[in-house]
């Protein structure tokens, strides 16, 4: 059963866009330049963008914050329609590879707290020029810090001040001496503890997905706190038997996790080339959709309307705009999504957030939309 002091957000929005064609998902096009690992969410009602920020791209590296001169990577959240940035987070310094999630407690108001976790990373500045100008070398030779080192945690980021500028940290998960870890996400998972153990789970009320060096997504669990929330208590589950397989494809990667009380399904959508969905009941049997969710193509190179009315792509990003062909021009990585109401429309729709491009010496991030609600679209690649 649900939580007592925690519920999920409400994904409600005042969002006036097209909505995609019935029955599948439709790309809006791309709203910024070499901006990787965001999640959209519902914050007090409005829609905004959680944003990891990264020096190492030529989009940032000549703009950078002169109060993050001590940092190559950090996290920031920017309101989606307008695109100003609502606060850049100096509790981020040095951590990348970020997802975010919103939960209210009616016992205490309906009070929204926004969570982050990330994992800390150092990211240096001319990894781009190795990526770009050394073909066949590693630019993660470049990257250092303690998830570099063997000594990786995800860390937890949270506020529940309205305007996001009052920020608390803690250790979040520590995670196996020598393990390598890039990319979470994490869920509420409304079920009971028998529900869980008939799948041979233990109780939680969270799930945490992440991708290890190898490129396969594990998991880990928490009961949360004493008040529920997920800032601690998380155990790792057995890495050989609780594993997204990789099917032949690129999967395990970027994962994006969300639990489907109605089912019982967990489902990962992940993948860093094409964007792949899979479903599970215990974490360790997965059932992979014939169909992707998303796969390049020129649609990646338009400007999304109605979202980030101030982006104006500058000269290297428009030359990249401008060279997209009928194929596409690289990857569909990183998703994420989240489910909102437009009033305009009247229905309720699932933004879908992700980046394209190469990853290298170039990559944007992009929208897409689906009409109806967050439970329908992951249901739908399963007919």
């Amino acid at each position: 059963a649900m939580a007592p002091s925690i519920l999920i957000t409400l994904l409600v929005a005042q969002l006036l866009v097209p909505l995609a064609a019935a029955g599948g998902v439709e790309k809006l096009g791309l709203y910024e330049y070499f901006v990787y690992e965001s999640t959209p969410v519902i914050f007090n009602g409005k829609m905004i963008m959680f944003e990891s920020i990264v020096k190492n791209s030529p989009e940032w590296a000549g703009n950078w914050l002169p109060s993050f001169a001590n940092c190559t990577c950090y996290y920031r959240v920017r309101d989606i329609i307008k695109g100003v940035v609502i606060v850049n987070i100096s509790e981020t310094c040095n951590h990348a590879f970020g997802a975010a999630l919103v939960t209210i407690d009616p016992q205490r108001g309906n009070l929204n707290t926004f969570w982050i976790f990330g994992t800390p990373w150092i990211r240096v500045q001319d990894e781009y020029a190795r990526m770009a100008y050394a073909p066949g070398g590693s630019p993660r030779a470049a990257w250092s810090g303690p998830c570099a080192e063997g000594n990786c945690s995800v860390n937890v980021f949270w506020s529940s001040d309205p305007s996001l500028q009052d920020w608390r940290s803690g250790p979040g998960a520590t995670l196996k001496k020598g393990l390598t870890v890039y990319n979470n996400d994490v869920t509420f998972v409304d079920a009971s503890p028998a529900q869980q153990q008939a799948v041979g789970l233990p109780p939680h009320r969270w799930v945490m997905a992440i991708e290890t060096g190898q490129e396969y997504s594990n998991f880990l669990v928490s009961n949360g706190s004493a008040s529920g929330d997920p800032s601690t208590g998380w155990v790792a589950l057995d890495p050989s038997i609780y594993v997204v397989p990789k099917h032949g494809h690129d999967i395990g990667s970027c994962p994006s996790i969300r639990y489907v009380p109605s089912t019982g399904y967990y489902y990962i959508l992940t993948g860093g080339n094409t964007i792949y969905i899979l479903r599970s009941k215990n974490l360790k049997d997965w059932d992979l959709a014939t169909n992707p969710v998303l796969t390049p193509s020129a649609d990646d190179c338009k400007i999304a309307p109605a979202f980030f009315a101030n982006y104006k792509p500058s000269a290297e990003a428009q030359q990249h705009i401008s060279s997209c062909t009928a194929t596409g021009f690289g990857d569909d990585s990183d998703i994420d999504l989240v489910e909102w109401y437009s009033p305009l429309e009247n229905a309720t729709t699932v933004l879908l957030q992700y980046g394209s491009g190469n990853q290298q010496t170039f990559g944007f991030s992009n929208l897409a939309s689906y009409t109806g609600s967050l439970d329908e679209f992951l249901a739908s690649f399963y007919p």
